[in-house]
């Protein structure tokens, strides 16, 4: 019992009163349960109490570990910042926040994460009002388009209206040429020829803009019907009005034929809206073309081009422009008009004549065969063809007469009354200087010259009225031929023809237009003057050399002709074009009494030699007889062509 009772006593005091060492670790093990459970803040208060009542190591490695902890949480968020994922790093600034509220890091996140949402937040406002904008924009455009569209609808639905021409154009067409059926061929061809289709077609007013189709106002909006829902609903619109909106669509279809009894040929057909307009087959034999298949097939291709331009023009009622009521006719004279370019006169007058039976009214026809003719030496027909060409075709300058100065201006955009008119003096100027049969004596020779620098005249006047007015701005190609080729042309036939009028005025050429068209109305433009003008306004060229020649000769200055022809030949390029100019020089009629004067006879041998046939054989090669009978006369000669020499 005694000794029971002493160990008691030595006990007791350590229960009652631990050492020191061990109630200091008390408040640290507390610290350390609480940072354990995740009570960041209680742990750091209970390591902070610890280390008031005595420096006690653990409670400052303790507050180390809770600040390393907190440094962590932020870094682990600036991580996911940087990543882009921004609603992981908020969480993690916020739980860093939760655990010590006054953490610089985490309120210094927390604030950039939400200025960086609100720069992205105006930004696509921004964008959403932009988009907004450019919604509006294009609603508003398509709107004015619907409304255009809808005024197009009453003019050419209106029965009055739509005959206007200018209500006329706004009805729009489409032309598509399939290629050709080719099955029986081993080369094939179709594609070639429907693409020489194409390049032939000449476009005209109220013409297909394209040869490939067209896309209607409905398919050029409908990219913007996903702007919004109301785009939707105005592209819906157009679609509905485009559906109904008149227009025409053409389509040809072609076969070439094999070389039968008839040889090769092509068939054509036009339709219209799916209706079959009409269809003809176009023979080798008929057109002057080819009778091997494949040159035949490419020559066929100007002829049916004019075929359909033709009823193309007929069915959109603008074939007032093409001076010729027949489609055969027309594709007869596209036909003459290609062999006419290739040089084969006789093929082409065959092929003009042909045209007039179909139709005496074709101005293309006449003017050609007529051009034609003058160059045989058939003068006397030749200005019957011109004069019946030109009762088609009112002067621009009888525009008093006509009724309005409106139908004037009609008159004279046309081309062809220029080229007519330029024609017409041209052969009175040749007809006076021709020598030979049927030439002319000095009496008849002034009526011609005087009458051809009349006619001369009043061209270079109309060419220069047109020139100055508003007009040419909306007719470039007018513009171009008129300056180019017509007023140069007529200027050197009004030089060329001036020994027949009294010349007064000015030898210096004008300064401009306006002081041209004051000397041609009031007659005292001086030859010297008018050529002076149009070598300063003009690049010396082969053409403009010949024509300068031309009136060289006419005045009777056959040394300046002379100088001008070797420089035409000079200017032009290859043996085979200076063979058809030394050609051309021989059978022109300007040139007669100059090739018969005895300083020219050197210069007669060199063109005789360039050209492969001599003067004396041109003139046998004309044909004698009566128009009637020309037909005959090309083919004998044709014949005797074709034999060998003797």
């Amino acid at each position: 019992m005694g000794i029971l009772l002493a160990l008691l006593v030595c006990v007791s005091p350590i229960v009652l009163f631990p050492p020191s060492g061990a109630a200091a670790t008390s408040p640290c093990s507390a610290a350390r349960e609480l940072q354990r459970l995740g009570r960041l803040n209680a742990a750091e208060a209970a390591y902070l109490e610890a280390l008031k009542a005595s420096s006690v190591s653990c409670a400052s490695t303790g507050l180390e570990r809770i600040a390393n902890h907190r440094a962590g949480r932020c870094a682990k968020a600036e991580a996911l910042a940087a990543a882009g994922q921004t609603e992981r790093a908020e969480a993690s600034y916020a739980k860093a926040l939760e655990a010590r509220p006054n953490s610089k890091c985490a309120s210094e996140g927390l604030a950039g994460l939400e200025d960086k949402q609100d720069t992205w937040d105006r930004v696509g406002n921004a964008t959403k009002n932009l988009t907004s904008l450019l919604a509006l924009v294009a609603i508003g455009a398509v709107l004015v388009l619907l409304a255009l569209q809808l005024v197009v609808q009453v003019l050419t639905r209106t029965p009055r209206v739509r005959r206007w021409k200018p209500v006329r154009r706004l009805v729009r067409s489409g032309l598509e040429v399939n290629p050709a059926d080719d099955a029986w061929m081993t080369e094939k061809m179709g594609g070639q020829v429907a693409s020489l289709l194409r390049e032939q077609i000449t476009p005209r007013h109220g013409f297909p803009g394209t040869v490939s189709g067209y896309t209607d106002l409905s398919n050029t909006l409908k990219p913007l019907a996903d702007i919004s829902p109301e785009a939707k609903i105005v592209v819906a619109i157009a679609s509905a009005l485009g559906s109904i909106r008149r227009r025409l669509r053409f389509e040809v279809n072609a076969a070439l034929q094999p070389k039968e009894k008839d040889g090769p040929g092509l068939t054509v057909g036009l339709i219209c809206e799916k209706s079959q307009i009409s269809s003809t087959t176009l023979w080798h034999e008929d057109y002057g073309a080819s009778a091997e298949p494949i040159e035949a097939f490419q020559e066929l291709a100007a002829p049916a081009a004019g075929w359909i331009e033709h009823l193309i023009a007929k069915k959109l009622k603008t074939d007032d422009e093409l001076r010729s009521q027949s489609p055969q006719s027309w594709a007869l004279f596209r036909a003459g008009l290609f062999h006419q370019n290739k040089r084969r006169l006789e093929i082409a007058a065959e092929l003009y004549e042909d045209a007039l039976t179909y139709d005496p009214a074709n101005v293309g026809a006449l003017v050609n065969l007529g051009v034609i003719t003058m160059e045989d030496r058939k003068f006397a027909a030749a200005e019957e063809l011109l004069r019946a060409a030109m009762d088609q075709l009112p002067s621009p300058l009888a525009r008093r007469r006509l009724g309005s100065a409106r139908a004037g201006r009609k008159v004279r955009r046309r081309q062809d009354w220029y080229t007519t008119t330029y024609n017409l003096a041209a052969l009175h100027v040749n007809w006076a200087d021709a020598q030979g049969t049927g030439a002319l004596d000095d009496g008849q020779r002034a009526t011609y010259l005087a009458l051809a620098h009349e006619e001369s005249r009043k061209l270079a006047l109309t060419a220069v009225e047109t020139l100055t007015s508003k007009l040419p701005r909306a007719e470039p190609t007018l513009r171009a031929a008129l300056a180019e080729v017509i007023l140069p042309a007529a200027l050197l036939i009004y030089a060329g023809s001036a020994a027949a009028a009294a010349e007064t005025g000015r030898q210096t050429p004008p300064r401009n237009m306006r002081g041209l068209r004051w000397r041609l109305r009031s007659g005292n433009l001086t030859a010297q003057a008018a050529m002076a003008w149009v070598g300063a306004s003009r690049e010396p060229t082969s053409e403009l050399h010949f024509r300068f020649a031309c009136a060289y000769a006419h005045r009777t200055e056959f040394g300046a002709a002379i100088e001008r022809l070797r420089a035409a030949l000079n200017a032009v390029r290859g043996a085979k074009a200076k063979a058809n100019l030394a050609r051309g020089i021989l059978r022109d009629a300007a040139f007669d009494r100059l090739l018969r004067r005895q300083e020219a006879l050197e210069f007669r041998a060199e063109l005789e030699s360039l050209a492969g046939e001599s003067l004396s054989e041109i003139e046998r090669s004309r044909c004698p007889a009566p128009p009637s009978r020309w037909r005959e006369c090309r083919a004998a000669a044709r014949a005797m062509r074709s034999l060998p020499p003797q």
